[in-house]
Formats: structure tokens, C-alpha cells, sequence
């Protein structure tokens, strides 16, 4: 639960990344892909530093962190006056991006055994789609109704409460494995054969 609430879905970018490139700044469509180009450029980079990132620190600070970079970052928006500044800031919202999705693999390949695997990714997938049910619609009509400006600040709050829930949901000394026994099967049993008495099982 605390992987699919992290990446709430940042509904501001696509539901009104043209409108923000065309209406706020005034710019030509030729403007909008350098926009996205500077996101694009953000998350890669973020992908080549993650590597190294995630040897020296914890998958769980890492994605908080990018999460609160990433809101941080759309809170700003409203005060972005040019092209360059929006790329720039686009960047770093996409370099927290990719720090908060890049780890959900690593996460879920440590908590189910190999067999389980895909019995867990669907469900993750599954999960994090109702979070653009909620906040695509609600970029855009917040943008439609109050102006680009709310609803930076409309989305970055949703993210922030979002953030708030997995700092209470997925505490800072989760356990990678936690062992657990069978009193209840005979000595000779084959799980205790294979295994032991006590088995640790990935979290």
C-alpha cells in the first residue's frame, strides 16, 4: 500500500502540461515538447545516478525524498515566468519522478518469493491507477476553474497528504525478513526438511 501511495499520480503534468506551456506562458505548440524533454531529461538522469544512489541509501528514504522533490517542484510551477524556467523546473519534478518509481521492481522482487512475483505486481498495478482516477479529473477542472496557479498548488497538497500516509504506513526500520515456524507440523515434515524449523521470508 505504501508503494502505490507514494507516486500519486501527478495528474498536473498530463492533464495540463500543454495549458501550462501554451495558455500560462503564451508560447507557440513548437514550446510544448521541449517541456516534456526537459521531464524526460530529469527522469534519465535520475535513472543513471539511482544505481549508486540505492547501494549507499535505503529504497524508502530514496522515494520519499524524490516524492517530496517532485511536489515540491509542482508547488512551484506558478512561479515559473519563461520556457527555460519551465524545463528546468520540469527536470527536477522528472528527476523525482524516476526516484520514486524506479525502486517499486526492487521492492516487490524482495517481498514475494519468485513464484509469487506476479501475483503481487498486478495488484500494485492495479492499485496505483485509481490515484489518476482522482487527480487527472481533478487537474483539470481545478485548471479549468481556478486557473493553472490552484492547481499546482491543488496537486502538490494531494501529493504532500500522500506522502504524509506513507511516512505513518511504511516505517523508517522495516524488517527484510522476518521468520516465522510451524509448531505444528512433525519433525519429519517436508517444508521443516527442506527449510527448518524457523523460515525467514522476504517482507
Amino acid at each position: 500500500m505504501a508503494v502505490v501511495l507514494l507516486p500519486w499520480r501527478l495528474g498536473f503534468l498530463p492533464g495540463n502540461w500543454r495549458a501550462t506551456v501554451r495558455a500560462r506562458l503564451g508560447l507557440g505548440e513548437r514550446s510544448v515538447p521541449l517541456a516534456f524533454a526537459g521531464f524526460g531529461a530529469g527522469s534519465m538522469l535520475a535513472a543513471f545516478l539511482l544505481p549508486q544512489l540505492l547501494v549507499r541509501q535505503e529504497d524508502r528514504a530514496v522515494m520519499i525524498g524524490g516524492a517530496a522533490l517532485m511536489f515540491a517542484g509542482v508547488a512551484l510551477v506558478p512561479l515559473v515566468g519563461g520556457l527555460s524556467t519551465l524545463i528546468a523546473l520540469w527536470a527536477v519534478i522528472g528527476f523525482g519522478f524516476s526516484m520514486t518509481q524506479t525502486p517499486i521492481g526492487r521492492i516487490i522482487n524482495r517481498s514475494a518469493r519468485e513464484a509469487d512475483r506476479g501475483a503481487v505486481f498486478a495488484p500494485q498495478f492495479a492499485l496505483s491507477h485509481p490515484c489518476r482516477l482522482v487527480t487527472y479529473p481533478l487537474a483539470g477542472w481545478t485548471g479549468a476553474e481556478t486557473g493553472l496557479g490552484i492547481a499546482a498548488l491543488t496537486l502538490a497538497d494531494t501529493g504532500a497528504l500522500g506522502v504524509i500516509a506513507v511516512l505513518r504506513i511504511w516505517p523508517a526500520t522495516d524488517i527484510v525478513e522476518l521468520t516465522h515456524g510451524h509448531p505444528d507440523l512433525p519433525n519429519d515434515h517436508p517444508h521443516l526438511t527442506a527449510h527448518g524449523p524457523e523460515t525467514p521470508v522476504p517482507t
